[in-house]
């Protein structure tokens, strides 16, 4: 977790909040997590990565945020800039780390308009199945 942490600080800064599959799987969500990718929220200015090629910014339809995708040693950090949710923070093998709060994510799980927004159905269908744990915490 250590490694993780310093990865993202070093690519993104250290003010962040780990969100999405991750921060499911950290609360005991769920009891497992493919690593694919890293959801954080950054609330940063856009200008701090304009001039980066090693960033790939681009606006996420599926929730209005600016998004920036960075492949830091083999683990893909995608950052979400926007306001910083409410975080606990949690100690993972010995670090502290700062993790969406569950009723943070209760919160934005049903603000969704899930049925009208951009994607494929099986991220529909993903973001239902959350949506569906988190509320049963």
């Amino acid at each position: 977790m250590e490694e993780l942490k310093n990865k993202i600080i070093s690519a993104f800064g250290s003010d962040f909040v780990i969100v999405g599959g991750y921060a499911l799987y950290l609360h005991g969500i769920v009891d497992s997590f493919s690593g694919k990718d890293i959801d954080i929220a950054v609330n940063l200015p856009s200008s701090t990565f304009d001039n980066q090629s090693d960033y790939n910014k681009h606006t996420n339809g599926k929730f209005g945020h600016n998004v920036w995708t960075k492949n830091v040693d083999g683990q893909w950090i995608e950052a979400f800039n926007r306001t910083l949710p409410d975080y606990d923070t949690l100690t993972i093998e010995g670090v502290q780390i700062k993790v969406e709060s569950i009723q943070s994510m209760k919160d934005y799980y049903n603000s969704l308009d899930i049925d009208n927004m951009q994607g494929h159905d099986n991220f529909k269908n993903r973001l239902r199945k959350n949506k569906e744990l988190v509320n049963a915490q």
